[in-house]
């Protein structure tokens, strides 16, 4: 006589369903690119934050910050390990301007985001809404802006709004 030992059926709890960040986030982590300029993204992000802390610690000390430092007698040095990118005209450190240059580069960046999506938003939901003759205003508006050069529309822009 034989017995036979049978399996204890297992009861599954249910997953709690996926989330658009978690299915997001699975679809970027399958791509070996996506990963590397997430990285990249990150590496440039932490250099912005440390360049704000840099600048907002000089300018609560009123002291003259490192990456505005004037050395005449060091002009044009060639990239050393005291200046890895070299020096400029006035002697100022390359390397640390380009660090500050990043923290200008996101805070532009964030600025026109955040300027730029309402009001896409705005015209989108408009056109959306009202449909034929409001799209086709909207659409040609665009085109229209879009034709414009950008460093012309800047200047257009500036001229506009006057020094500040």
């Amino acid at each position: 006589m034989s017995t036979a030992v049978l399996p204890i059926p297992v009861t599954q709890t249910p997953e709690a369903p996926s989330t658009l960040w978690q299915i997001a986030w699975r679809q970027i982590r399958r791509n070996r690119m996506a990963i590397i300029c997430l990285g990249i993204i990150a590496f440039y992000a932490c250099v912005a934050v440390y360049a704000e802390s840099v600048y907002w610690y000089y300018r609560v000390k009123q002291e003259q910050p490192p990456y505005k430092a004037v050395e005449f007698n060091n002009r044009f040095a060639t990239p050393s390990l005291r200046h890895p990118l070299g020096t400029d005209a006035l002697g100022r450190d390359v390397f640390l301007q380009v660090i500050q240059g990043t923290r200008i580069a996101f805070e532009v960046g964030i600025l026109t985001s955040i300027i730029a999506i309402p009001i896409a938003v705005i015209l989108g939901a408009l056109a959306g809404y009202f449909g034929k003759r409001i799209d086709d205003f909207i659409v040609w508006l665009y085109t229209v802006f879009d034709s414009v050069p950008y460093l012309l529309f800047i200047l257009a822009v500036a001229m506009v709004v006057g020094k500040g």
